[in-house]
């Protein structure tokens, strides 16, 4: 076992999710913006949240 604490910010797992999830966000913000069903704002704020929680998680490995 390693000295490391187990949390949820050291498996690769978690990040790889997080990366997904933002590249969804792009891509069906994107669409979804382009179809006039989502604001510029919305898409803007969506894909400024979901960058933070990838910002912070990198911070912590």
């Amino acid at each position: 076992m390693s000295d490391r604490p187990s949390t949820a910010a050291f498996f690769p797992t978690i990040r790889f999710v997080v990366v997904i999830g933002f590249i969804a966000t792009l891509f069906f913000g994107g669409v979804a913006v382009a179809n006039n069903q989502l604001t510029v704002r919305t898409y803007g704020f969506m894909v400024f949240i979901v960058f933070q929680q990838f910002v912070t998680l990198i911070a912590y490995m």
